[in-house]
């Protein structure tokens, strides 16, 4: 397993919010709503390997979702 960690967006404080990217893109494509709920709750919008800030994935095996759950 790759020892690099993915890089997320967080902001706010209060109940949790997840943010999840489509493919092709990455966390910034929640900064406008994650602003909107910064002042009521903490939101955390994670960049998947590959995508955005996040390295890539540098395995000899395929990306599982439990890993990009890690």
């Amino acid at each position: 397993m790759t020892s690099a960690v993915p890089c997320f967006r967080e902001v706010g404080t209060g109940p949790g919010v997840v943010c999840l990217h489509s493919n092709a893109s990455s966390s910034t494509q929640w900064h406008a709503l994650m602003n909107s709920l910064a002042p009521t709750h903490h939101v955390l919008a994670p960049d998947f390997y590959g995508a955005g800030k996040s390295p890539d994935w540098h395995s000899d095996r395929v990306i599982s979702l439990a890993d990009e759950a890690r």
